[in-house]
This record gives structure tokens, sequence and C-alpha cells, in this order.
């Protein structure tokens, strides 16, 4: 019989969370809980949950200092563990992921860097089918520019081993920053719809092939356990309000920083 969980999946995110203040500590939470209400990033989401269940997942909330270069970063940490059926040592991540602007599209940016890692992905295909899905001259002009922007001008200024692994992570960066999910967060005017159609091969890719190697990863407990998160996007309240007062702080504290020129943002040690 399955164990049941008995601890809501937030409230293990949320214990697996430290923060500067308790006030950034809610709005982390509250910016998780929004994302969990779309199917996109269930898969994203509900392996954050299963490392963090098991005690291999952090995040850290910060608050942007003035002289920081990115807005987010993921480190892992590699450390032996002794695996008792086969008795031998094996690798053990253990990752902490630094949200320092909380926004959909850093959060789950810097998620999908430490599903990478976690996944030891092979990126070969999907990078074959981004830039078949870069030839598509049917997308509007909003989805035109933002994937230009963040898909090809910005990665470019990245060295090049760690190019597919950026475009890996803004991949769902732009996902998130759909109207339906963002709002007033997004520079961008596009919806999922409009991002899909555009990202149309590795969006394929992501479903299938992603998400087979992500489902043998995942927590059957914390699977079940969440899919009453899930709703259709058109019942998803947003409080759109509170979070153009938000965008609005936000960009006041880091006007003359911008993410373009941050570093690498995976760090590995």
């Amino acid at each position: 019989m399955m164990e049941i969980i008995k601890l809501d999946v937030i409230d293990i995110i949320q214990e697996h969370t430290i923060a500067d203040d308790e006030s950034m500590k809610s709005r982390f939470v509250q910016h998780i809980k929004h994302l969990y209400q779309y199917a996109i990033f269930k898969d994203l989401l509900d392996l954050v949950a299963t490392k963090a269940s098991q005690n291999s997942l952090t995040f850290n909330i910060k608050e942007k200092k003035q002289f920081d270069l990115d807005e987010g970063n993921c480190k892992t940490i590699n450390a032996p563990l002794i695996d008792s059926v086969l008795n031998h040592f094996r690798e053990n991540k253990h990752y902490v992921i630094t949200i320092k602007k909380i926004e959909y599209n850093v959060i789950i940016h810097e998620i999908a860097h430490m599903v990478e890692q976690e996944l030891n992905l092979d990126l070969s295909d999907f990078i074959e089918f981004l830039h078949h899905d870069f030839q598509n001259d049917n997308n509007i002009i909003t989805v035109k520019n933002a994937i230009n922007e963040v898909l090809i001008k910005q990665v470019a200024r990245y060295s090049i081993s760690q190019q597919n692994s950026e475009l890996f992570a803004r991949f769902f960066q732009l996902f998130a920053e759909a109207k339906e999910i963002s709002g007033y967060q997004t520079k961008y005017k596009y919806n999922i719809e409009d991002i899909n159609k555009a990202l149309i091969n590795s969006a394929k890719w992501a479903k299938q092939t992603l998400g087979k190697l992500m489902q043998a990863k995942l927590d059957a407990n914390i699977v079940n356990f969440t899919k009453s998160y899930i709703k259709q996007i058109q019942n998803i309240n947003h409080n759109w309000a509170e979070q153009k007062v938000q965008k609005l702080h936000s960009d006041t504290g880091s006007k003359n920083v911008k993410w373009t020129k941050a570093v690498k943002s995976i760090k590995d040690i």
C-alpha cells in the first residue's frame, strides 16, 4: 500500500527554504503556489519537492544587492553517499537554489538548471529541435522579439560551454514569462499558446523525452498529491494589482543591474 504524505507539498518546499526575512519567504512561497497551478511546470516542481523531501534541495532567498551580477543561481554540491543495498559509495547531489529576484521567470530558470544537473541531460536533440524552431517565420512579433532577445542575443554572451545549459533553462523561462503566468512581471506580451506554437519541436521533446526522464525520478506520493494543484488556465485567479506593486519595488531596487550581464547561473563544486 502506498504511504500517505502527511505534509503538504508546499509545506515541504517551505520547510526547505531560508530567506533574509519572512516577508521574502512568504512572497517566494506564494510564487511557487502560483506556478504549481500550471500543468507545464508540474514535473519540474514535483522534482523540486521530491529532492526537498529527501533533504537534497534548499532554496535560499536573498535580497539582490547593487553589486550582484545575477538574479539567481543553482549550486550543485556533490557528496559521496554509501549505498546500503550495493554496499558502495555513490554520488549524492545536493542543490542550493538562490533566488535574488522573486519573479516567475527567475524561479523557473534556476529550477531548470537543477533539473538538467539531476538528470545528467544530453541536450543535443533538444538543441537541434530548438534551432529548428528558430527558423519558424510564422511567429507573432512579440514572440519573435522574446526568442531573439532571450534565446539568441543573451545566450550569445555566454561561453560556448555554457550555452546549451542556458538555452535549456531559458526555454522554460520563456513559458514562465507568458501573460497568463507572469502578468505585470513580464516584459513580453504573448500567451502560452503563442510560445508553445513557436517552440513546437522543442516543446514536444520537453513533454515526451524530458517528461519520461523526470517521471522516473519523482516520488509517486508527491506526483499524486499535487494533481489537485493543477487548474485550467481560465480558472486560475491572479492578483495583478499586487504583482504590479511588487514589480515596481523590484525594478527600483535593481534598475542598474541587468540579468543579461549575469555570470554563469549554475555553479558546480
